[in-house]
């Protein structure tokens, strides 16, 4: 029986991106391990059969933090003597590539969830890649182009899986009927005008204050509310973006307006109560919540940036600059002044992720490389 440990920072990623991967390799006679920081979604990947490994992973380039985390990755792959790692998030793929090497794991797999273009790490990627990496996953094609005009590995050792994948099954309106929409929308004290919404970390890069500032001036000529889902939580590089906009909101008197309801896993739900969806990164490998919010038929505003791109199309929603705040209240007024338009988007939306980035897609572009 082959061994595979499933390694990220924290284990909310393993949580929610691999765990459809590891089923399948489960049912597939492999031993799934798991390594990674608890955060709070060890105990559920525990209760789904698997065995976790709490190691502590920076994500940054401390020296002392790295140097801590990669003798713990020696030491746990000394004693478990995996036969393939499989790697996930920058910093502890970098250190997860080098305990393998160092411990002579037989087989490395690393999926980039999206390339981070910034000195000095894009030129240790590089090399990560092309020395201490045998199979790399990407989640959009432009990641695997940039890999293959660098000559980082052959075309046969970089797989695209088109994103993790969707549960369209979970993410389906039909399955949520109009008395739990009516109670959620109570609860949060959703009045009855179209609801703009957007499911992230309150992070700078993922444009919120961008999308704050579009949907005030949007506000002015349409009555409409926001709602933000999410949190800087579990370790997050900028919880200062959720302090400032807290207090925006609260300088502003938009509390009735703007609704925070933090952390959620009710996503489906709280999905279905939207009439659009906006996700303005600055940068995303792949994004699940804006194919989450297209599998749930609603019509999607996103930055013109790598992923978001090959998800959204003119089909199912509308691509504007990135950082420019005037082109977002464009589209979104825009939606929200053809309803019968943004309702077509939505119907091609499901239709597009149905067709190309469902859950069981992504899996089967990735078991082949763990049982060759």
């Amino acid at each position: 029986m082959k061994k595979v440990i499933e390694i990220a920072a924290v284990d909310i990623t393993i949580y929610k991106f691999v765990l459809p991967l590891m089923k399948e390799l489960k049912k597939s006679g492999f031993d799934l391990h798991v390594a990674a920081q608890d955060v709070g979604y060890s105990k559920s990947i525990k209760k789904e059969g698997f065995i976790v490994h709490n190691i502590n992973m920076p994500r940054n380039l401390s020296p002392i933090a790295n140097l801590k985390a990669l003798f713990g990755l020696i030491s746990l792959f000394k004693k478990e003597k995996p036969d393939i790692i499989h790697t996930h998030t920058p910093i502890a793929s970098i250190l997860t590539r080098l305990a393998a090497k160092i411990t002579g794991v037989p087989k490395v797999i690393y999926t980039i969830h999206g390339l981070y273009m910034k000195f000095p790490f894009t030129q240790i990627e590089k090399f990560m890649c092309k020395y201490c990496t045998d199979i790399i996953f990407t989640v959009n094609q432009e990641d695997k182009d940039y890999l293959l005009e660098h000559k980082i590995k052959t075309a046969d050792k970089i797989i695209n899986i088109n994103s993790v994948g969707v549960d369209i099954e979970v993410f389906n309106t039909a399955r949520i009927n109009q008395d739990k929409k009516n109670s959620l929308r109570k609860d949060l004290k959703i009045q009855d005008k179209p609801l703009i919404g957007f499911v992230g970390r309150m992070i700078k890069e993922k444009g919120v204050l961008e999308l704050i500032e579009a949907f005030i001036q949007v506000r002015e000529r349409i009555p409409c509310q926001l709602l933000l889902v999410g949190s800087a939580e579990l370790g997050e590089r900028d919880e200062e973006t959720l302090k400032t906009i807290k207090q925006y909101i609260c300088d502003n008197k938009l509390e009735k307006d703007i609704i925070m309801p933090g952390h959620r896993e009710d996503i489906p739900e709280l999905l279905s109560i939207m009439d659009i969806f906006v996700l303005p990164s600055y940068r995303e490998g792949m994004p699940v919540s804006l194919l989450e919010a297209m599998a749930m038929e609603l019509p999607v505003v996103a930055t013109d940036i790598r992923g978001s791109r090959e998800e959204v199309d003119e089909t199912c929603g509308i691509l504007v600059p990135k950082g420019d705040i005037e082109s977002l209240v464009k589209a979104l007024e825009y939606l929200l002044q053809n309803p019968r338009e943004a309702k077509e988007k939505g119907v091609n939306g499901r239709k597009k992720v149905a067709d190309l980035f469902t859950i069981e897609e992504s899996v089967k572009k990735q078991i082949s490389s763990f049982k060759d």
